[in-house]
């Protein structure tokens, strides 16, 4: 029998609304981990946030973050992949974002720490998040001159906040000047209402991508692949994958690009579909 794969997105799929990963969910993929079942994560965070929210959870395969730009060891931190934005291209990309009176976060690692930048004059909703990491005692966040940043360290991607209409703006503008360099996406935050999150990344960074080369890392590309994902970011694996799978509380173009659908995240609706796959199988 063909092995499967089973990949999730976290918030908004795996984690409950308050984003936790439920008992039910740790013990029981822990169970079928043990008993051999290949799973792994694909998500917009970024590895210290994954391993708060998935502290327990004896993951074995590298997990995909912030969107496919890293391939990582959950465990230990090590990154087995990195893609970079080009360095003008990060430089023009934070003077559009300065210019349309937005502040952003930068993803930036100087090859031996991975950093979370910021600079002050920021909105409701930046300072909200900045608030966030900040309780959780966040080791990457560095207050910093981001034009000193932008030019003299690796920029995995930047996050910016702000409401939807301008983040749309910015994103087309963003998308027309740098159309082959560049991915990104804009979306509501699960934590943050009314406040949007724009990510970009490299035109590589997507989860499909950082997949694909996790599983020719660990000799996976002849398994099936069965996907869970709920936005925007999740479209590209949810079509490139065996099956992909919509949660019920998916954005309306995921429900229409998936194979299915399945429970809301708040049921453990994944943990619930991949236990009864496993026990049939």
């Amino acid at each position: 029998m063909k092995k499967t794969l089973y990949v999730s997105d976290l918030d908004g799929t795996l984690l409950q609304p308050n984003a936790t990963l439920s008992p039910f969910a740790r013990n029981t993929l822990n169970e079928l981990i043990e008993d051999g079942l290949l799973f792994s994560i694909a998500t917009g965070r970024q590895l210290i946030s994954v391993q708060e929210v998935l502290e327990g959870l004896n993951v074995k395969l590298p997990v995909i973050e912030k969107d496919g730009a890293f391939v990582s060891n959950l465990h230990t931190g090590e990154h087995y992949i990195r893609r970079d934005i080009e360095p003008d291209t990060a430089v023009d990309i934070l003077n559009m974002v300065f210019e349309a009176n937005l502040s952003p976060f930068l993803n930036t690692t100087d090859g031996h720490r991975d950093k979370l930048c910021y600079q002050p004059k920021m909105n409701e909703g930046s300072n909200f998040y900045l608030s966030h990491r900040t309780q959780l005692e966040d080791p990457r966040l560095v207050k910093a001159d981001l034009n000193k940043i932008v030019a003299s360290e690796h920029i995995v991607g930047f996050i910016i906040i702000g409401t939807e209409a301008e983040l749309n703006q910015l994103f087309r503008q963003l998308m027309a000047r740098y159309p082959n360099q560049i991915s990104g996406y804009v979306q509501a935050n699960h934590y943050m209402h009314p406040w949007h999150w724009m990510a970009i990344h490299h035109i590589s960074s997507q989860k499909s991508y950082g997949i694909q080369a996790m599983q020719e890392m660990c000799g996976l590309t002849d398994v099936e692949l069965v996907v869970f994902g709920d936005q925007n970011n999740d479209l590209p694996m949810i079509q490139s994958a065996s099956r992909g799978i919509a949660m019920g509380n998916a954005d309306p173009e995921v429900v229409e690009a998936a194979d299915f659908s399945i429970g809301p995240n708040h049921q453990d609706s994944v943990v619930k579909f991949i236990l009864d796959e496993w026990q049939r199988n």
